[in-house]
């Protein structure tokens, strides 16, 4: 059905966009909701928005914040089924199922409507290396057995509280006209409902990978796509009589000055123990933190060339018997660190688990991401350290350990390394994001006032310093030269060359290292955390 003109809103196609309506007032909101239509490209409008929010360094107000995370997303036909059902409040856990409206605002079935999604079959979303396979990649993981995302899924809140019902109603006006924005225009299919099983009201959306007219939903790497949904929800929320902003939490101004001092993080850490392994694993961290905490305290890096006494003794340890079954993992270990036997028992005794819980895919993030939890490391490439992941995930698992759990002295340095290790990776975060956001105004053809402008006020935090340009120094001075001509000897002066001054300035700090290069921000920290 084709969108209609303006002059008859009113009408039938407006009451099926719009779902079922109760009283005229209720039409009428929403009817100025979707009239809105701000210009302007997902590319264009998310990075200004943005630009402006930084140069005005977000003072607080009493607004809340919107917030919009990406819960998830599905590529089997099982996995689009079981999050309709959690968003439905379908399954035999839950007490009573929620009100599921579609990207128009109609109450429907959920599990009906997503019949008509025209999903793929896993038989017809196998990826090439699955298809070349000869059991199309059944042993394969699901997410790279099959290719496409069909369906994603995002969580929408903006402070409001479960038992506030006088904003409700304004919440869910501006969840419809959000919607009606980001997809519905576009022809995306969309299921959501509301929540109120936490402390704050939100929203759980649903949306089609591929709309109607086949264009797919991508979601971009530096955020931008969600900077534009977070600014459209905002929007939307303000216009139904809900005050919010929609702003990074690394662009306020104050949030940004205390995750530069340490004080807090860029991003929050997740519960349970959030990785750390002396919560996580508390007997194994007993019996190797002492080393995990020496090595990363030296923060040294190994070298191509080590002395005559190390390479005696590694030459020696290559030589020790290991089991049949440990033949291979040894060898591989033995490309990554300087004593492999030691980094396998330590590897072994963590993946074996504790008090119940298997700890192997524990052991083998650590050994792919940070392996000097378990020795000191040699110089080696991706590919070497990616081996040994592999031979270490066919080993055979272990029994688990049930002992009550110890105290270790060694708690408080680790954790006080990795809170530095991770603010050392939150300013390289905020560093990157800004200058990545001042790359675009410039790519874009913007005003060069511009860019420096969210560079100037946006890394003030950062002891970075933008200088006006230095007037061009003359590294050659102006002289004369011989040149004949004809028989005569004439003195023909020669032009000065001319060099630009840099024009950013950086001021280091002894507390506040200065950012790596765009290469190491790709490569990523060493840094447990």
């Amino acid at each position: 059905m084709a969108y209609r003109s303006g002059k008859d809103e009113g009408e039938e196609w407006w009451r099926r966009r719009l779902g079922r309506l109760l009283t005229a007032t209720d039409e009428q909101a929403v009817l100025s909701l979707l009239k809105y239509r701000p210009q302007g490209s997902i590319r264009g409008r998310a990075p200004l928005w943005r630009a402006w929010s930084v140069e005005k360094s977000w003072r607080p107000n009493a607004g809340p914040q919107v917030v919009v995370k990406a819960a998830g997303r599905r590529k089997n036909v099982d996995g689009v089924h079981a999050c309709v059902r959690y968003i439905a409040r379908l399954r035999q856990s839950d007490a009573s199922p929620a009100i599921v409206f579609d990207e128009f605002g109609r109450t429907v079935a959920a599990m009906r409507a997503l019949a008509d999604w025209d999903l793929l079959s896993d038989a017809d979303n196998l990826s090439k290396t699955a298809r070349q396979s000869i059991d199309s990649g059944r042993g394969m993981p699901l997410n790279m057995r099959l290719h496409y995302v069909q369906l994603h899924h995002f969580v929408v809140s903006a402070g409001i509280a479960v038992t506030d019902t006088i904003k409700r109603p304004a919440f869910e006006r501006g969840i419809h006209a959000a919607i009606d924005e980001l997809f519905a225009k576009r022809g995306f299919r969309v299921l959501w409902a509301l929540h109120d099983d936490a402390a704050f009201l939100h929203a759980h959306v649903a949306v089609a990978a591929v709309s109607r007219f086949g264009e797919r939903l991508r979601l971009d790497i530096r955020g931008e796509m969600f900077d534009h949904m977070r600014q459209v929800f905002a929007e939307a929320f303000n216009r139904a009589g809900l005050p919010t902003q929609a702003v990074r939490r690394e662009d306020q101004g104050e949030i940004r000055r205390q995750i530069m001092t340490g004080e807090t993080f860029a991003r929050w850490p997740r519960g349970g123990g959030n990785g750390d392994l002396s919560v996580r694993a508390p007997v194994w961290f007993a019996a190797y933190g002492e080393g995990v905490v020496q090595r990363l305290a030296q923060a040294a890096v190994p070298t191509i060339q080590q002395p005559f006494w190390r390479r005696l003794f590694r030459a020696r340890e290559r030589q020790q018997v290991v089991a049949s079954e440990l033949a291979l993992a040894h060898d591989r270990f033995s490309q990554v660190f300087v004593q492999p036997t030691h980094a396998l028992q330590a590897w072994r005794d963590l993946a074996r688990g504790e008090n119940g819980q298997r700890g192997k895919a524990l052991a083998n993030w650590y050994l792919k991401f940070q392996p000097v939890a378990f020795g000191e490391i040699r110089d080696h490439g991706p590919h070497q350290r990616q081996q040994a992941v592999d031979a270490a995930k066919a080993l055979p698992a272990l029994s688990m350990l049930f002992l009550r759990t110890p105290t270790s002295c060694h708690q408080p340095a680790y954790r006080q390394i990795r809170r530095k290790n991770q603010a050392k990776k939150d300013r390289r975060q905020v560093v990157r994001s800004l200058w990545n956001l001042a790359g675009w105004i410039a790519r874009a053809g913007l005003p060069a006032s511009l860019a420096k402008t969210v560079l100037g006020k946006g890394l003030m935090s950062l002891d970075m310093l933008i200088k006006p340009p230095v007037p061009s120094v003359d590294i050659i001075p102006a002289q004369q030269n011989p040149v004949v001509v004809g028989d005569k000897v004439e003195l023909k002066p020669v032009e000065p060359i001319h060099v630009d001054a840099p024009r950013v300035a950086v001021r280091p700090s002894p507390e506040r290292p200065l950012p790596p290069p765009s290469n190491a921000w790709r490569r990523g920290g060493r840094g447990l955390g």
